[in-house]
């Protein structure tokens, strides 16, 4: 059979690709721009799952062509950024390579004037022929300008070529200014809860130069499963990223369908009190939980307030309107602690760390003392609104203190029923008519 493809034949025989293809066609490439909360996590998903299909080829032979192929075929211009392991190595990076940067050095009128010999002279011409490749490149745009200063990083930066940089692409300061810019987004996303994972991804899309990129994550907690399209841009006039906001969509019980919210992130330095939603947080307001943070108003006053979201309420954006409860609303998160018999609260380190947990809006394990001195587990969460807290049993279901004290004691009677119905087997250990009548008895007790 005639392959009509620009795809090794390997891979054709080893790989659905008329499969992939397919799926890749009916993709919704501009997901992210949706609304709709089911058709952003279906998009979501679709294309995480064509980029791993799309990984799994480029480790094969040749795969790293095939793949590239089929992203430039069905992959719109503007829509999702390409992976790393699609990126095609560089013409300049391979001529970089051939040269030892440890002792190389090019001063065009000492070497011009120095440069005798044929080897020196053909030399000092293929130093320039590449030079001049590096500056067209570097004055192409952004995302060539970006790809010389990842080269200039690698091969001349503490090596004698980097006084030199300021001279020939007139960029003193741009490697140290991207990396803190990239130092600074890392530790972003790790304080907001997104992890260490994404460096070597970030540090790619800063890279590329584009005004703006998306990076994507998805976590599982327990039974639910989130997925964050975490967004960066820069102005047009600018070389600083600033990540902005994340789309976090949230897939559990509690909604038939997938919800979303939008969570901003805070680059105004007038307002470093303003915290961010992290992740975690994130995940606990779309589950119907409380957060307390430490929030600025847009004239600068600083407040503290516990924020949940209103499911029954969105804004002109898509997004739930925000439900918060000031200090003066009037709950008192340790007072309200302090009426519940928890066990935890009467050692001051714990306490502390079980107020961090409920403000953080976790839903917390706690030991619960009875009246009968018994002691039974419980999950508790902040109920701002109505000034309390929410208490659930082993199974998640709502209950209170009266609940469990009359389900200690149900189950104590249903123990000591259990002993009774089954003393008469101790008198017959042999059988006979004293096992029948304890069976009987049994059967008596379970019909009750």
């Amino acid at each position: 059979m005639e392959n009509n493809y620009p795809i090794p034949r390997n891979i054709l025989d080893g790989y659905d690709i008329a499969g992939l293809m397919t799926k890749m066609a009916k993709a919704d490439w501009y997901y992210d721009y949706s609304d709709d909360p089911q058709a952003w996590y279906r998009g979501s998903m679709t294309v995480k799952e064509v980029v791993e299909e799309l990984e799994q080829i480029s480790k094969m032979n040749n795969g790293v062509t095939a793949a590239n192929y089929l992203w430039e075929a069905y992959v719109p211009i503007h829509s999702v950024g390409k992976p790393d392991f699609l990126q095609v190595a560089d013409e300049l990076e391979d001529q970089l390579k051939l040269v030892d940067w440890t002792n190389a050095f090019y001063d065009p009128l000492h070497d011009t004037i120095e440069a005798s010999t044929r080897e020196e002279k053909d030399d000092l011409a293929n130093m320039e022929d590449l030079i001049k490749s590096l500056q067209d490149r570097y004055n192409s745009g952004a995302s060539g300008k970006a790809k010389v200063e990842e080269l200039l990083q690698k091969y001349w930066k503490d090596n004698p070529m980097e006084q030199q940089i300021e001279h020939l692409f007139n960029s003193k300061s741009a490697f140290n200014m991207n990396e803190k810019n990239y130092d600074y987004l890392s530790k972003q996303l790790l304080f907001t809860g997104f992890g260490e994972g994404h460096q070597a991804e970030l540090k790619a899309k800063m890279q590329e130069g584009k005004n703006e990129f998306v990076l994507f994550h998805q976590q599982d907690f327990g039974k639910d499963n989130v997925v964050a399209s975490l967004q960066f841009n820069k102005p047009e006039d600018g070389d600083r990223y600033f990540f902005n906001r994340y789309n976090l969509i949230l897939k559990n019980d509690l909604h038939a369908d997938p919800i979303k919210q939008t969570f901003y992130i805070n680059n105004d330095m007038k307002k470093k009190e303003h915290e961010d939603i992290t992740l975690k947080e994130g995940y606990n307001l779309l589950s119907g939980r409380a957060v307390n943070k430490n929030l600025v108003t847009k004239e600068g006053e600083k407040y503290n307030a516990w924020v949940q979201l209103d499911f029954k309420a969105t804004d002109k954006h898509g997004n739930f309107e925000e439900k918060k409860f000031h200090e003066k609303y009037g709950f008192d998160l340790p007072a309200t602690l302090a009426k519940l018999p928890i066990k935890e609260i009467q050692d001051e380190k714990q306490a502390e760390r079980l107020m961090e947990s409920l403000q953080r809006g976790n839903r917390q394990s706690v030991t619960i003392q009875l009246p009968d001195n018994r002691e039974t587990k419980v999950f508790i969460e902040a109920a701002p609104q109505f000034k309390s807290l929410n208490l659930y049993d082993a199974n998640m279901k709502r209950t209170n203190l009266q609940a469990l004290s009359e389900g200690q004691k149900e189950g104590q009677s249903e123990k000591q029923g259990a002993k009774q119905s089954q003393g008469p087997a101790a008198d017959g250990e042999d059988g006979g008519p004293e096992k029948k009548v304890t069976n009987k008895r049994r059967r008596q007790s379970q019909g009750l």
